[in-house]
């Protein structure tokens, strides 16, 4: 049985597939990158033939390998808690916006306030709550783009970024649930032989 031999052009890893998979594309499992893998005529398969005395053997692994491996799970845990961030910050803008009070501190129930004072604390109220939703959904969004782009390998300074502002409480990601993989990001990041490897 032939094997076919796919060396993925982002990260450097190898794949060695069967001969079925000849045409059709797959997705890296180390970087996610779209691979497409290359048809076998009859001349390919001589070429090929001798790659199905390397099944069992591990695929080499180079720098970039490496080095994509070990920023995978950061970045990945940075998706699922911004995710949750994402959605908890939409909602909170769009209840603003329906005047809906999120502040208990906005003494919107103070008998003392005549209608005119009243009115005004809750259009104040709506107002910030809707600067702020929109505020932690670009937050978010920063996140989310320092985490693909630490994940790939691209763009040096937007996943320092992202790092930087999962750590920063009142922007990280569900609070300080996004703080400790935004450390453990930073730390992958600053690691000279990732650092190499960015492009």
């Amino acid at each position: 049985m032939v094997s076919i031999l796919v060396r993925c052009h982002e990260c450097g890893e190898e794949f060695s597939l069967k001969e079925s998979a000849a045409g059709k594309g797959f997705q890296c499992r180390i970087c996610g990158a779209r691979l497409q893998v290359p048809e076998l005529d009859g001349t390919e398969l001589g070429e090929f033939s001798d790659a199905a005395s390397m099944r069992g053997r591990a695929s080499r692994s180079g720098p970039r390998s490496t080095a994509a491996s070990r920023t995978a799970l950061p970045a990945i845990f940075l998706y699922l808690v911004t995710s949750l961030s994402v959605l908890n910050h939409a909602g909170g803008l769009v209840m603003a916006a329906m005047g809906v009070n999120l502040n208990p501190f906005a003494g919107l129930d103070d008998p003392n306030l005549d209608p005119q004072q009243r009115e005004s604390r809750r259009i104040a109220n709506m107002i910030g709550g809707v600067v702020g939703g929109a505020f932690g959904l670009l937050a978010d969004t920063l996140v989310i783009l320092g985490a693909l782009s630490l994940h790939r390998l691209r763009n040096f300074p937007l996943a320092m970024t992202g790092m930087i502002i999962s750590l920063i409480p009142c922007l990280s990601p569900c609070l300080v649930l996004g703080m400790p993989f935004g450390i453990w990001g930073l730390v992958v990041l600053l690691s000279d032989d990732v650092r190499e490897e960015f492009q």
